[in-house]
């Protein structure tokens, strides 16, 4: 196992709406040796509940980086649903 630190260029964005709620977010990092361009977006929804606050979820994570010129990506997306049971 090799261990090795290093300092890389990051660059990072925020996307919001007009009341300032965070719809995405964006990562990257430039990345020495065979890895290359690692970068990944976050996307959020709403959570509607009833008798419960709406708050925003992530709803979409994608990530993905270059090695020896092929680009590898891994597409995340949440979802949720109801199961009913009767007593």
């Amino acid at each position: 196992m090799v261990n090795k630190i290093v300092t890389v260029t990051c660059y990072d964005e925020v996307w919001t709406d007009e009341n300032t709620n965070i719809l995405g977010m964006f990562e990257y990092y430039k990345l020495p040796g065979k890895w290359r361009d690692d970068q990944s977006v976050v996307t959020y929804g709403w959570l509607l509940r009833a008798n419960e606050i709406p708050r925003l979820t992530p709803v979409t994570i994608s990530t993905q980086a270059e090695f020896n010129k092929k680009l590898y990506w891994y597409p995340k997306v949440f979802s949720s649903g109801v199961k009913v049971a009767a007593n």
